[in-house]
């Protein structure tokens, strides 16, 4: 789960009128606040398992980081989403997830299971979860916005998220007093839980704490998410509403939250425990975090080739093709640097790690120059033109689909009483504001994964002769070897604290 980082959602998503909160656990947190806390996380669930989140208690609502920050533009469009096919492509080609699902609980191929998942919804039949619930769920653990909600099997991850803030060279212990927010959760099948709402249909949870083990920071971070928002198109429109149509459900304020307090400083009374931030965000020695930015900076600057053909359609399927075999590249690289047994090298037709390099940031040099030219006052007319034509075609699109839905099923209408009316829906276009500071930022990330890959590796650090052979001919740097080690160090005392206590509440 990631800190809450801002005031809340913007006013235009809809909040649903829920009951108070019910009363806190603690009225307030005294000197022996460390025994209550232990006490309270150990209180049986009446219905099912306790669900934790932890933040700082100023922060008032508990809502999704897509909805919050609303001066960030670039989270009000459709663009922040990560490519699927670049990620389905990335990770079956990985010398270490390769054909192995990421998540033994993942929908088989082409079953549809999950990937029609409907935020705010009813859980779908097959309690398996789809490969897009999958890569939205990673997207929210490493870095990347989404409509879902962070929450965890343990209340010790929820209490070092309350006590601990982010600043420039990492997280550290705040000053501030903060909050743990628990909820009962209905298990529906090793995958999905639910919140009990005040409707029916409950606020939809999805487990990825047991997630392939080289995906450090959900595992470590025994990481649940909740769905508390729901688009209330149609079912015949074909897309989704924009972010300030959907309606919102604050978690905070369901009957069945509850609530404890901790005092200022209290994480670090956790960190004397053996709780660390360096153990939930092990970015030197975790792959997903490498899997997690190429794909980000591949979903920006490539576009997946349509069926199209002609000079332009070629030059765009192999700029795709270039990119992914780049990151491939890179890829292989990092999985040999960070798992002992992993496939190395690269294949013989796939790029060196500089050309591979020269790849990816010459695709985002090309995307930021568009990026300028799509900012540029000549292309305003042509925007809102495109925009306007694109908003003529989604709503035909969505009669076509509404006459073929009336169609079907037209013995279960009285006739005359069913007409149909398209749903008002505003195509944003491109925002060329923030497509080129996150191209930036994206870039930033993948060179660090590039340069870290040509870095000695880091289970070595486990093992002090095989390091100190390694150190005479590999590239190092001090201040990596140190995060490596405290990042090794902090991972396995975590197992320690964490211990089986989950698994034995199941």
């Amino acid at each position: 789960p990631e800190r809450d980082d801002g005031a809340g959602a913007p006013e235009a998503a809809a909040a649903r009128a829920d009951p108070p909160p019910r009363p806190s656990a603690r009225s307030m947190a005294g000197p022996g606040w460390r025994d209550d806390f232990r006490a309270w996380a150990a209180e049986p669930c009446p219905d099912g398992e306790w669900v934790y989140r932890g933040q700082s208690a100023r922060f008032e609502r508990v809502v999704p980081s897509l909805l919050r920050d609303p001066d960030k533009r670039f989270r009000q469009t459709q663009l922040f989403e990560l490519n699927p096919v670049i990620a389905e492509r990335l990770f079956a080609d990985s010398p270490i997830f390769g054909d192995a699902r990421l998540y033994e609980h993942l929908a088989p191929e082409g079953s549809g299971a999950g990937d029609r998942f409907v935020l705010g919804g009813a859980s779908p039949t097959d309690p398996a979860l789809g490969f897009r619930e999958v890569l939205n769920a990673l997207a929210q653990h490493y870095g990347y916005p989404t409509l879902y909600v962070d929450l965890s099997l343990h209340p010790l991850v929820g209490a070092l998220f309350a006590t601990h803030e982010l600043a420039v060279d990492g997280y550290r212990v705040s000053a501030e007093p903060s909050i743990v927010y628990r909820w009962p959760a209905t298990r529906l099948g090793p995958a999905r839980l639910r919140i009990p709402a005040e409707d029916d249909a409950g606020i939809e949870v999805i487990d990825i704490s047991r997630i392939n083990p080289y995906l450090m920071r959900p595992r470590g971070q025994r990481a649940l998410l909740a769905a508390p928002v729901r688009d209330p198109k149609p079912h015949f429109q074909p897309f989704g509403s924009p972010l300030a149509d959907l309606e919102l459900t604050d978690l905070r304020h369901l009957a069945c939250c509850e609530e404890f307090p901790l005092p200022p400083g209290a994480g670090g009374a956790l960190a004397a425990d053996g709780a660390s931030m360096h153990a939930l965000f092990p970015d030197a020695v975790d792959p997903g975090y490498s899997y997690l930015a190429l794909i980000a900076l591949l979903s920006l600057v490539v576009h997946e080739p349509s069926a199209s053909t002609g000079p332009a359609a070629d030059s765009l399927r192999k700029g795709f093709e270039d990119g992914l075999r780049a990151a491939q590249s890179v890829l292989v690289q990092e999985c040999g640097r960070l798992v002992r047994d992993a496939a190395g090298g690269v294949s013989a037709d796939g790029p060196t790690l500089t050309d591979a390099r020269t790849t990816l940031f010459f695709g985002a040099d090309l995307a930021r120059l568009a990026a300028d030219e799509m900012a540029g006052p000549g292309l305003a007319a042509d925007r809102e033109r495109l925009a306007a034509m694109t908003q003529e075609e989604v709503r035909g699109e969505a009669g076509r689909r509404a006459r073929e839905m009336q169609e079907g099923y037209a013995d279960a209408f009285t006739e005359g009483s069913f007409s149909f009316l398209p749903p008002a829906y505003v195509v944003k276009p491109g925002d060329a504001d923030w497509v080129a500071p996150e191209i930036e930022r994206r870039s930033r990330i993948a060179a660090d994964v590039s340069a870290r890959a040509e870095l000695i590796p880091s289970y070595a650090l486990e093992d002090t002769d095989l390091y100190g052979a390694l150190a005479e001919v590999l590239h190092t740097t001090p201040t990596y070897e140190a995060e490596a080690r405290t990042q090794l160090a902090a991972q396995r005392r975590w197992l320690d604290v964490l211990g089986d206590e989950v698994g034995a509440r199941r």
